[in-house]
């Protein structure tokens, strides 16, 4: 990147999303620009009440209100963000639960 520019505009930032190669070899992001750089993550909320706060903020009150249907709207958008947030929790566990067969018919 040093090479491509030679009188770079002091203000300049290049902000690049990458996650690490398991084969370093196949790494397109020089190690050095990744050590040198500045990391920031943006972390899941932990816990269920967490996750469906976090989710409903994506929604403004005009949004909730502008349905003809209101009520109707807000309780399916409530059970989306808690549907989701049981599947945010339960992803930390890995395929245990999903997948074994239980001992109850059905």
């Amino acid at each position: 990147m040093e090479q491509c520019s030679e009188n770079p505009h002091d203000d300049y930032r290049l902000f690049i999303s990458a996650e690490p190669s398991l084969d370093p070899h196949e790494s397109i992001i020089p190690q050095g620009i990744l050590e040198s750089a500045i990391k920031i993550t943006n972390e899941p909320p932990s816990g269920i009440q967490a996750n469906i706060h976090k989710a409903l903020d994506n929604f403004t009150q005009e949004t909730l209100e502008s349905c003809s249907k209101e009520t109707e709207f807000k309780a399916i958008l409530f059970a989306l963000c808690y549907y989701h947030a049981v599947l945010a929790e339960r992803r930390k566990f890995g395929a245990q639960g999903w997948n074994r067969v239980s001992n109850f018919k059905s």
